[in-house]
């Protein structure tokens, strides 16, 4: 239903064109704000950006290109909105940075590869985040809503895993997926304590499982834990970002707002 919470707001949605991104970009133009969708995939941020400012028969938001590992990227896509826009209200990250998945059991996981999904994926919602907090220190004011996951507050169900196969490869929860989001979890809490008294809040969102073609035999084991739906889309998830992002929540901050359909009962 369309609504005007998010009027004239300036949003960027970084990581737009993943599967929660995209719902999120709907989201801002549902509810009237100013959708910036940057990601590194330009061509399938255009169509979703094109489709949907033809459905909604308004020319609003544009797609930048930049890269969540290359502090200059980030600073460039800061400034490049700040200038034409004249403010940024939300930044909210989506990204999932490829890196080099061990997908093992720990007693056979490679540090190499610990360190390489932790320093690219918490890596860069640390470097996203200070590059925006600095813009809205100088601004006096922003929001800055983190996603993280389930696996951020709870350990995962390993027997959802049991007997499911990919590509010939056990399925696994590694354990720097963990890690990285408990990481996000500390991080976006710290600096919503560390940054008191500045009009200047961060929030979480910790999303379920989202559905990606996981096997059916995933699925089901799943679904166990759930109370109705299992693995989630990312529309599911649009609701608690649109809140977080307009005023309706202006006085929330520091919170983990997890949406798991019962998974950690």
């Amino acid at each position: 239903m369309k609504s005007n919470i998010l009027s004239n707001k300036v949003i960027i949605i970084a990581g737009a064109s993943g599967r929660i991104g995209e719902s999120f970009v709907r989201g801002v133009f549902e509810h009237d704000g100013i959708p910036i969708l940057a990601d590194f995939d330009m061509s399938k941020s255009k169509k979703i950006l094109e489709d949907l400012q033809r459905k909604y028969q308004v020319e609003v938001g544009e797609v930048i290109k930049f890269n969540a590992l290359e502090k200059e990227s980030i600073m460039d896509l800061i400034k490049h909105v700040s200038d034409k826009y004249g403010k940024i209200d939300v930044l909210v990250n989506t990204i999932y940075p490829p890196w080099k998945k061990g997908n093992r059991v720990f007693e056979d996981m490679d540090v190499d590869l610990f360190n390489d999904g932790v320093s690219k994926h918490l890596g860069s919602y640390f470097l996203l985040s200070q590059q925006i907090i600095n813009y809205f220190h100088t601004q006096g004011y922003g929001n800055l809503i983190n996603i993280s996951s389930i696996q951020g507050a709870f350990n995962p169900k390993f027997d959802t895993y049991e007997g499911v196969v990919v590509n010939g490869i056990p399925m696994y929860s590694p354990i720097e997926y963990s890690c990285i989001k408990s990481g996000i979890n500390a991080l976006t809490t710290y600096l919503s304590k560390y940054l008191k008294n500045t009009n200047i809040r961060c929030n979480l969102i910790s999303p379920g499982g989202i559905k990606s073609g996981q096997p059916e035999r995933f699925c089901k084991q799943y679904k166990q834990y759930c109370s109705t739906k299992g693995l989630l889309e990312g529309d599911d998830i649009r609701g608690a970002f649109i809140f977080l992002a307009s005023d309706m929540s202006k006085y929330i901050n520091g919170q983990n707002i997890i949406i798991d359909d019962g998974w950690s009962l």
